[in-house]
C-alpha cells in the first residue's frame, strides 16, 4: 500500500511559496495561496494542484498555464497594489527550477 503525503505537506515547499508570492489572485486576504481558485483558473483538478506542490515539480504545459495567470491583467494590479514588496510579475524561469 502507497502512502501520499498529506495536503498539509503542500505548503512546505518552495513552489507554494513562489506561488503564494507571485499570484496574489489566486490568495486570501492573509495571502494564504487558495488552492480552489488555482485549480479553477487552471482549469484542473484540486489534487493536481496538491500533486504539484507536494512535489515541487510542474510540467512544461503547467509552467505555461502559470505564467498565463501571473501575467493576467487582475494578477498584475494586484501586484502594483503591493508594490511595497516590489514583486516581479511570475515567469517561466522562476518555475524551471521546480521542472
Amino acid at each position: 500500500m502507497s502512502t501520499t503525503a498529506p495536503k498539509s505537506d503542500a505548503i512546505a515547499g518552495d513552489l507554494y511559496k513562489l506561488l503564494a508570492d507571485k499570484l496574489p489572485v489566486c490568495c486570501n486576504g492573509n495571502g494564504v495561496l487558495q488552492i480552489a481558485t488555482l485549480a479553477d483558473r487552471l482549469q484542473m483538478s484540486h489534487e493536481g494542484v496538491y500533486r504539484w506542490l507536494r512535489s515541487d515539480e510542474i510540467s512544461k504545459r503547467g509552467r505555461k498555464r502559470l505564467v498565463e495567470i501571473g501575467n493576467a491583467e487582475d494578477n498584475l494590479h494586484l501586484l502594483d497594489n503591493l508594490c511595497l514588496l516590489d514583486i516581479a510579475p511570475l515567469t517561466e524561469n522562476d518555475l524551471r527550477p521546480f521542472s
